[in-house]
């Protein structure tokens, strides 16, 4: 997955130029994205029958050249269009021509077929899903609402393409309902919504940096300056905080402005579990990038604990019992949700879950900075 993040406007731009000024054709493009997935696929693992879901746009295009390339590895695949294939276009009408041609096995989804889509759902290892594109803004309808839900209820490794089905790719917003997915291929860039996490500043980015920067011996040769490692530590978490806090104020105007929807009741609170929230991430990225030694080793480890903090926070409720849920208050932010969602709505300050927030931040950053090394 590349660093470079891209609006949806801009992600249209690039296609553009490679295709208008680099004089790429469009299905070449096409045949690189889903190739791709295939290659990202048979590296997780395929152990079964691989549904591919398709819509109507490009996604929908990707998804023929996955099933494609797929059946040519030798996997059994299926395809379930929940489109018309006559309102393909373009690069996607030419790719459904080709899967049809292949023999590739297709079902064009009628009403009152719920039942049969279920049968191959739970019967797939994989479910790929290419119904909504990077161009899809607010909450899907039917019949890709529904196919939705049953994936999502199947519990299924759904790998995405360029973006889950029901998330916008500007504001990272998801709609009602959204793929949750295992995977998501990304092609070219991420999409500038699949990084709203608060967390990722600094648990997925920061260990990272030091890693890099004690590999390259950047760190080596500010040991012998007056920088202390406390203050290194805390120019890097202003820096991820003020991406953060940019991001917060866009998606805040964005629903407040242009959704209407109510501002916090006590926007104090609301900024206190924020600010909190984001001090205990950065504490644990902190302590995971005070020892490790390479930029590589940083980013599993960032990434593994990034992983473990939304499971932790209760990410999966739906699936979760009562007890955990608890148990998710005192996770970073688990806490830092159930303060920031009081605040929002003016219910009582949740005063435990403040203490949780303080505790995580002064315990484990202190120790981060106790046991960081220059080399």
């Amino acid at each position: 997955m590349s660093d470079l993040y891209l609006t949806r406007a801009q992600s249209r731009e690039v296609d553009a130029t490679a295709i208008n000024e680099y004089q790429i054709p469009g299905i070449v493009l096409m045949e690189n994205a889903g190739r791709g997935a295939v290659d990202v696929l048979v590296d997780y693992g395929i152990y079964g029958h691989i549904l591919i879901c398709c819509g109507k746009g490009n996604n929908a295009g990707d998804g023929f050249v996955i099933a494609r390339h797929l059946t040519l590895r030798g996997y059994l695949a299926t395809l379930w269009l929940f489109a018309p294939p006559d309102e393909l276009t373009g690069d996607a009408a030419a790719n459904y021509e080709i899967a049809r041609n292949c023999r590739i096995p297709m079902v064009e989804f009628r009403d009152g077929q719920w039942g049969r889509f279920e049968t191959v759902l739970y019967q797939s290892d994989w479910v790929v899903d290419a119904l909504l594109g990077t161009g899809a803004q607010g909450a899907p309808r039917e019949p890709f609402a529904g196919a939705i839900r049953r994936i999502n209820q199947a519990r299924k490794k759904v790998l995405a393409v360029d973006l889950p089905s029901g998330l916008d790719a500007d504001t990272g917003q998801p709609a009602d309902p959204t793929i949750r997915a295992r995977l998501t291929c990304t092609f070219f860039a991420n999409k500038i919504g699949l990084s709203k996490a608060a967390a990722m500043p600094f648990v997925g980015i920061m260990p990272v940096t030091f890693g890099g920067f004690r590999e390259k011996g950047v760190l080596k040769r500010l040991s012998g300056s007056p920088m202390r490692p406390a203050a290194l530590i805390a120019v890097h978490y202003l820096i991820g905080l003020a991406g953060v806090l940019g991001g917060l104020t866009i998606l805040l105007t964005v629903v407040g402005v242009v959704w209407g929807i109510t501002m916090p009741a006590n926007l104090a609170v609301v900024a206190l579990g924020f600010l909190l929230g984001t001090s205990a991430c950065a504490a644990i990225g902190t302590l995971v990038a005070a020892r490790v030694s390479k930029a590589t080793v940083a980013n599993g480890l960032g990434m593994a604990a990034f992983f473990a903090l939304i499971i932790g926070a209760g990410g999966f409720f739906g699936l979760m019992s009562e007890t955990f849920i608890q148990f998710a208050r005192l996770t970073p932010l688990g806490a830092m949700g159930h303060v920031m969602e009081a605040g929002w709505f003016g219910h009582a300050i949740p005063v435990a879950q403040i203490a949780v927030l303080a505790g995580w931040s002064l315990v484990i950053g202190l120790a981060g900075v106790k046991l960081f090394r220059w080399r």
